[in-house]
């Protein structure tokens, strides 16, 4: 009997699992949740990567607002501008057809924006004193003076339409009318200062008796010319 016991003993010894065998299996099912855990972490951070680029090129990609320019410092909007109406003034012998004045409508008070007659403008001095101003327009944001230039017969290279720059009293010429233009008047800014509208009669002036032989257009133009 006691044999029989000492055979069934050492037999259960024999498929006994070893000691540290559960702690072995815990130890390898906390490894692999941890790295399951980890794994997790690592995917999470690079779909996040991959958000935040998607924005950020978005962003850079998308258009830009255009943004309305500001008036330049010197601009002033509400000023009344003309050109005098008298042909000449004899007191000073200077053509009044040929200065632009602007009014401040506040005060009363005017000042000369622009004088062709001599001494001129720079860029108008080879024909001071030949020149006259007709067909002002400002521009919407009052930053621009667009107006149009009449020459004699011997400056007809500077007829046409000019555009100062208020800030820096800077002119420059946008069209010219040379034969067979006659003249280009009502000149009028596009609400968004981008385009000019004007008229143009080519050969005569299309008044009454001259249709046959002159003919008139509306035109538009980039603001630069």
């Amino acid at each position: 009997m006691i044999d029989d016991r000492d055979v069934f003993e050492r037999s259960v010894q024999r498929f006994a699992p070893p000691v540290d065998a559960f702690e072995r299996m815990m130890t390898r099912r906390d490894r692999k949740q941890r790295n399951k855990r980890l794994a997790a972490g690592v995917l999470v951070l690079i779909l996040a990567f991959v958000v935040i680029g998607a924005v950020l090129r978005s962003i850079a990609t998308s258009p830009s607002v255009p943004t309305t320019p500001n008036p330049s410092p010197s601009a002033s909007n509400g000023n009344v501008t003309f050109v005098g109406t008298d042909l000449v003034d004899f007191s000073d012998r200077h053509s009044d057809f040929g200065i632009v004045f602007g009014v401040d409508p506040t005060d009363g008070k005017t000042r000369t924006i622009l004088d062709t007659n001599c001494p001129s403008h720079p860029a108008l001095e080879a024909a001071c004193g030949h020149l006259d101003l007709a067909s002002l327009d400002w521009s919407p944001d009052g930053s621009r003076l667009a107006f149009t230039l009449f020459a004699d017969q011997a400056y007809r290279g500077f007829e046409g339409i000019w555009v100062m720059e208020m800030e820096t009293d800077e002119i420059r010429q946008l069209t010219s009318c040379t034969d067979p233009c006659a003249k280009q008047v009502d000149l009028d800014w596009s609400p968004d200062g981008s385009r000019i509208a004007y008229s143009q009669a080519d050969v005569e002036y299309c008044t009454s008796g001259t249709y046959d032989v002159g003919s008139c257009s509306l035109y538009t133009m980039n603001a630069d010319g």
